[in-house]
This record gives structure tokens, sequence and C-alpha cells, in this order.
């Protein structure tokens, strides 16, 4: 049975959560590695699902600053390497008017990403051109 939204998102936070913690907790962790595997998949296939997705991973309650850089640095950056011509814009707007998807962007690393990305999201990404 696949696991709903809410069920991936609660899965994603305690795999970050419990990979801060001690040598118990990363060993635990495993138990929702699946979660890792599935936002994998859904920023590989891009799209509006996706930035769905991260949006509510961006938004997930008693998350701090290093979950939101994660979060960045890894499903936002990752769809913006699979997909960033086709949600740039889209993107862009979430970051124009949302403090969490502006946050963890600053954590992309967008050196290689297309140029029209890169001049979309440069207000909100420093390290992109």
């Amino acid at each position: 049975m696949a696991a709903s939204r809410e069920e991936l998102v609660r899965a994603f936070v305690e795999l970050h959560r419990l990979n801060k913690g001690d040598r118990a907790d990363r060993l635990a962790s495993d138990a929702h590695f699946w979660a890792w595997e599935r936002v994998s998949e859904i920023t590989a296939a891009g799209g509006d699902e996706a930035v769905e997705v991260i949006d509510d991973l961006l938004h997930a309650g008693g998350v701090d600053d290093d979950y939101i850089a994660m979060v960045g640095a890894g499903p936002i950056q990752d769809l913006l390497y699979s997909d960033g011509i086709a949600v740039a814009a889209l993107v862009a707007e979430r970051c124009r008017l949302d403090a969490a998807w502006r946050s963890a962007l600053i954590t992309v690393l967008g050196y290689e990403l297309p140029p029209e990305v890169q001049r979309m999201l440069q207000p909100y990404m420093p390290h992109a051109g």
C-alpha cells in the first residue's frame, strides 16, 4: 500500500531527526529511509506534484533550520537539476511569497543549472551563475 502524503512527510521529517541523533537513532533511521527514496522519485519525475510535495516538506511541523537547509540542498536541488526549466517560474513564485522556500533555496548549488533557470532564481540563489 502506498503511503499518503502526510505519512511521507512525517517519515521524511523523522528520518532527518534521527539522522542527527546518536548511533542508535541513526540506525533506527533506516526504517524511514523509504521516505527519502520516495521523495527522490517524485523530484526526479518533476512537475507540479514535486513542487507540492516539497512545499509540504518545508511546512511540516516542528522542523528546524537544518531541516529547511537539507530540503533545499536535497529535494529542491534535485528537482531543479531534473526539471528546472519546467518548474523554475513556479519555484521563483514560491520563493517570492514564502520565507521557507527562500531559506531553502539559499542552500542550492546552482552553478550547473541551465542559464535560464539561473536567471529566474538568481534573486533567491546566491550560488547560481
